[in-house]
């Protein structure tokens, strides 16, 4: 087995993140159809559940500030309206190389989310220098989609994205992209337990520097599932498998953020917390600190959970 050299131990900075304050969020008819974690607003009407999701919002703000991270939190313009708009990881990601990217999006109102002047503000602020711009929103034209560190799940100490078919995220793009930025693609498909495609990588897979989350029994391809747990333990990885039942409670949706002193932190929701069990949390907590985000309103109607709020710049 080939064992590559990573390129970073630890951080010596704090994690940089961007989160998005929700004015008008909501249930999405338009990406109903192929995200199944989200439920259509029934038994409250959008302001309530606006007003709600902001409160967790302002909550989860407040947890991450605690340890010290460094935030940027922009406002969401209330016109036009943007259900989704507290998940910015699908339209915009930053690298290391001063690469940001900018992701074609496959709802129409969500493409709305993509705003220069929260790019310029974290530019403006020196929180990230870049040095290009690769803008794949042009490929909405072609009807052909790739939706961040949704469709995308990077291990930026090898060089890889981790990519799962889906109607949002193009095989052609994954591969044009990783070229684009000289990694190596890993393109699987997965489906849940009633047959239908995973919407986005990043519910089925988290990357941290140490171990990687995954819900391989969703691979139905026993020679992908193999390729993928192979990869993983390639980078010197611990596993931990998470079942369909633990996937959908959004186990899968995690990020490793670290403190000032270089500690680990994984975030995740609680619920994702209530669905690991006590191995495998204890298998995590070798590794990092849990922090968990009380965020079930923004999971129920949204279908994102606490991977999808945040965006890393650095």
């Amino acid at each position: 087995m080939h064992f590559c050299i990573p390129k970073n131990t630890l951080p010596s900075n704090p994690s940089s993140i961007l989160l998005v304050r929700p004015a008008s969020f909501g249930f999405n008819a338009e990406t109903a159809s192929s995200n199944r974690f989200q439920h259509s607003m029934t038994d409250m009407d959008k302001e309530a559940v606006t007003a709600v999701a902001r409160k967790e919002f302002d909550e989860v703000v407040s947890v991450l500030k605690s340890l010290k991270l460094d935030i940027k939190v922009a406002e969401d313009s209330p016109e036009p309206e943007k259900p989704d708009a507290v998940f910015p990881n699908n339209w915009l990601s930053f690298h290391e190389d001063g690469t940001v990217v900018f992701y074609p999006m496959m709802a129409t109102n969500r493409r709305a989310e993509r705003r220069w002047d929260i790019l310029e503000n974290i530019l403006d602020n020196k929180l990230f220098e870049m040095k290009r711009l690769l803008d794949y929103s042009k490929f909405e034209q072609k009807r052909k989609y790739l939706e961040g560190t949704g469709s995308l799940v990077f291990d930026r100490e090898y060089d890889i994205a981790y990519a799962c078919l889906s109607p949002r995220t193009e095989e052609e793009l994954v591969v044009n992209l990783c070229a684009d930025m000289k990694i190596d693609p890993f393109i699987f498909e997965a489906r849940d337990s009633e047959g239908k495609e995973i919407y986005h990588t990043n519910v089925i897979l988290t990357i941290t520097q140490e171990y990687a989350i995954v819900c391989s029994e969703a691979i139905t391809d026993e020679r992908q599932q193999e390729k993928l747990l192979y990869k993983l333990a390639g980078t010197g990885k611990s596993i931990i498998e998470i079942n369909q039942r633990q996937m959908k409670n959004f186990c899968g949706n995690c990020l490793e953020l670290f403190g000032p002193k270089g500690e680990s932190y994984l975030i995740m929701s609680s619920t994702a917390y209530q669905g690991f069990g006590q191995q495998q949390l204890a298998d995590i907590g070798r590794f990092s600190k849990i922090v968990t985000l009380h965020i079930p309103t923004i999971e129920y109607y949204g279908g994102g959970s606490a991977r999808c709020m945040i965006c890393e710049i650095s």
